[in-house]
């Protein structure tokens, strides 16, 4: 995942949210590799900043290129 930036929330992205306009949103880009480290989708997300909370779990791919849940 890259860094998480921020930005300012436009007119139509705050109607969408449900959000003030030119409030601070945290906006974060996931990319996801298939098994072969090819890109396989990429998500942007953005998420108010007076309302968001992020958990993750990661897979760790071990010596065998299996993967498991960490």
């Amino acid at each position: 995942m890259a860094a998480p930036r921020h930005q300012l929330l436009t007119e139509e992205m705050a109607g969408a949210l449900d959000a003030e306009p030119r409030s601070a949103s945290l906006v974060l880009t996931r990319r996801h590799l298939d098994r072969d480290g090819r890109l396989a989708r990429v998500g942007i997300h953005t998420h108010p900043a007076d309302r968001y909370r992020i958990s993750t779990r990661g897979c760790v791919r071990d010596a065998g290129a299996t993967w498991r849940n960490r």
